[in-house]
């Protein structure tokens, strides 16, 4: 648009994230897994994005504190590995429907997200075609903000758009509400060595180790990527648009998503 300008942050913020419902057709861990390996982030990125948004591995942005870890599984995108893991499961293909099932049930899962997010929508079509390569039906809902949130907590769903923290605030303040307001909490349960993982989470409120504290978020997160308790997609990357009569530019911050005057570059 003539006289208008935008910019990205050179770093990302939260992440584009989906929480699995471990109860259903999602309580096989093989499962999970398949699902992480049917999803092709990179053509989400290039093609709901240019690009913009990177691909994102885990649930927390690089050079966040304590995140610095390995060791976890590599879920790159694998359509064989996919349909390897569902034959496995037991979940087999109806060439008829192009749909998979067991025991005369469908694999079909609710995907719910805020409405009120204008990439939402395409990232769940986007997921859901995917999805549908590998024999998995999904049915998307978008809900308005407050009815996602309450439907998320409660449970109601197998998969709910749920972004991350701020970097400022993360990787801790992703892991606290898990104890009691996340829409993990329903299902978390029934993920075997949950009952340690919510454990640890209690012991980093508690403790001033660093150290320790560090080989806790070595654990906690580990844990959520192998038990594939979320799928990460995206970077969150802020931007800006201003009219280049008035402004020749913008610098953000190391806080991003906080729009601070004081860093506006007025046009000559």
């Amino acid at each position: 648009i003539e006289g208008i300008e935008g910019k990205f942050a050179p770093s990302g913020s939260t992440i584009r994230n989906i929480i699995l419902n471990f109860n259903g057709n999602l309580a096989d861990l093989s499962v999970r897994q398949a699902l992480a390996y049917a999803i092709d982030k990179e053509a989400i990125s290039e093609g709901l994005t240019y690009g913009y948004e990177p691909v994102a591995n885990t649930i927390v942005p690089d050079g966040t504190p304590y995140s610095d870890i390995c060791g976890t599984e590599d879920y790159s995108y694998n359509v064989d590995r996919a349909n390897q893991l569902l034959d496995e499961a037991g979940w087999l293909m109806n060439q008829s429907t192009g749909i998979r099932e067991k025991d005369g049930q469908a694999l079909s899962l609710k995907y719910t997200y805020d409405s009120g997010d204008a990439l939402n929508k395409s990232l769940a079509t986007a997921v859901k075609s995917q999805l549908a390569a590998v024999g998995i039906n999904v049915e998307t809902e978008g809900q308005e903000m407050m009815t996602w949130w309450q439907e998320g907590v409660a449970g109601n769903y197998d998969l709910i758009m749920w972004n991350t923290e701020q970097p400022y605030t993360s990787p801790h303040n992703y892991f606290i509400p898990m104890l009691s307001r996340s829409p993990h909490v329903p299902s978390l349960p029934a993920v075997e060595g949950s009952d340690e993982f919510l454990s640890l989470i209690e012991e980093f409120q508690t403790t001033d180790d660093s150290a320790r504290v560090q080989e806790i978020f070595d654990e906690l997160l580990n844990f959520d990527n192998d038990n594939v308790l979320d799928l990460p997609l995206l970077f969150v990357k802020d931007m800006i648009v201003y009219n280049t009569d008035k402004i020749a530019g913008y610098d953000f911050s190391s806080t991003p998503m906080f729009f601070d005057v004081r860093l506006i570059q007025p046009a000559e």
